[in-house]
């Protein structure tokens, strides 16, 4: 049913791959990948309160790293700051060395919520520095790669966007 869930998803069909993904739900509750790949499915059709749920519950029964990414995602999506922020934290507890919590953290540091100028300026740089650690720890990672040009680019710095841009070609 998770097969035939992902089959509609790819064809951009999200209430066949609902329905598909909860009957897999329905006969095996404790599936973890079930419950990631609803809150995916939910994600992607633009309910991501619904996604943070799923997430929630697949994290519950079984920690992963992706699990953490919808979380954040999902919080972030709903702008629910200070819940990314918490997801952030546990993913770099429960992986400390993995790059994919460190680009969490940087992604919550990134959208955080309203802030004054210096508050937001120290996030910014906090969140330039936790990327740029990801980055370190992995050199292919796209994800922190295209956040930390985003970062840049917010603070029209293009010349360095040019050479994050290159050295990720590399």
């Amino acid at each position: 049913w998770a097969a035939l869930a992902m089959y509609h998803e790819a064809r951009q069909d999200h209430e066949k791959s609902i329905a598909f993904v909860e009957k897999a739900i329905a006969l095996n509750p404790e599936h973890a990948f079930a419950h990631h790949l609803l809150g995916t499915i939910r994600l992607a059709d633009n309910r991501p309160d619904h996604a943070a749920v799923s997430f929630f519950r697949a994290n519950e029964l079984c920690r992963d790293i992706s699990n953490y990414e919808g979380l954040v995602d999902s919080y972030l999506a709903t702008g629910k700051y200070k819940d990314a922020v918490s997801a952030a934290r546990e993913a770099i507890q429960y992986a400390p060395n993995d790059p994919r919590a460190l680009t969490l953290v940087g992604l919550t540091l990134q959208h955080g919520g309203p802030a004054s100028k210096e508050e937001e300026a120290t996030r910014m740089g906090q969140a330039k520095d936790a990327l740029g650690r990801a980055l370190a720890m992995n050199p292919s990672s796209i994800r922190p790669l295209m956040a930390q040009v985003q970062l840049y680019l917010q603070g029209n710095e293009y010349n360095t966007c040019i050479h994050l841009l290159k050295r990720g070609i590399e």
